[in-house]
């Protein structure tokens, strides 16, 4: 069984929307997508759309990833009309309209789902062919699934001060009045965990041993920035870096190297710096494409 993803995001009309035919819309919105098994809820167009540029938010359950379903949406739909032929004169319809008439929706949207670690921002373009509709994707942009990431994203940050507030109580702290319990676990942590006890063992051992080791809060932020370039090496199969409390031990070592390095942590250089310490020092083997 596929794993289900959460989208939200808007549709917006594009071009100059006969009343007739955003009614028609709003019909196989509410009639067909609304009522698929991977659904889409959107809002009703307003039929002042006719008159200046229309927007209604809509939010939709994704098939391992939402983009899926709007690739698939042409075809969905056009298979869901043989089952209600009560629809099909206003599917047509529609599909003749926004050909001739050069009609399209731009869409707009976020999407992530937890057991992939997806998180992504798409925009799109449905179009029609006179008989189905078309999704164009315009632009894309992945997102590393972490907390910071999801609630600029979302919006969604409830769940993370509970999580910051477990967090602290490990360390025997009050509250988070510095800021860096938060700014690790923003970084370091997936979204929907909410305690110390929901993380797996490797992030917890970082936890302690960060907490340790790092209590200045711009050495945090060049930890951060290792941790996350040594992962990005180590997801491109180009190392195979050490994980937990290691990771942290590594970067202690390697603390004064790290430091006078003045490449943006971004940068090639900066990554084959990484890449060929944790060669070195640590005896991983880099692929054909390491240092």
């Amino acid at each position: 069984m596929a794993n289900v993803s959460s989208a939200y995001g808007y549709m917006t009309l594009k071009g100059a929307w006969p009343l007739a035919l955003i009614t028609n819309l709003n019909t196989i919105a509410s009639e067909i997508w609304a009522k698929c098994f991977y659904n889409i809820e959107l809002d009703p167009f307003d039929h002042a759309g006719v008159q200046h540029e229309c927007s209604a938010i809509f939010s939709g359950n994704g098939r391992w990833a939402f983009h899926s379903n709007m690739e698939c949406l042409g075809t969905w739909t056009a298979e869901e009309i043989k089952e209600k032929p009560e629809h099909i004169s206003i599917y047509n319809e529609l599909m003749t309209g926004m050909h001739e008439n050069g009609l399209t929706v731009e869409v707009s949207y976020s999407d992530e789902e937890g057991g992939c670690l997806i998180l992504y921002r798409q925009d799109g373009i449905l179009s029609s062919d006179g008989e189905m509709l078309v999704y164009q994707v315009t632009s894309e942009g992945h997102l590393k699934y972490n907390w910071e990431n999801y609630m600029d994203v979302t919006g969604d940050a409830d769940q993370y001060d509970s999580l910051v507030e477990s967090l602290c109580e490990m360390l025997g702290l009050d509250n988070d009045e510095s800021g860096m319990v938060g700014h690790w676990a923003a970084a370091r942590t997936y979204p929907h965990y909410e305690s110390y006890n929901g993380l797996d063992p490797d992030t917890q051992s970082e936890f302690k041993e960060v907490f340790r080791r790092i209590p200045d809060g711009g050495e945090l932020e060049r930890y951060l920035k290792f941790a996350d370039t040594a992962e990005h090496l180590a997801g491109n199969g180009r190392i195979n870096a050490p994980s937990g409390a290691e990771l942290v031990d590594f970067y202690i070592a390697n603390i004064a190297g790290f430091q006078e390095q003045d490449q943006d942590p971004s940068e090639t250089g900066y990554m084959e710096f990484v890449a060929k310490r944790l060669v070195d020092e640590c005896g991983y083997e880099a692929d054909d494409h390491g240092a």
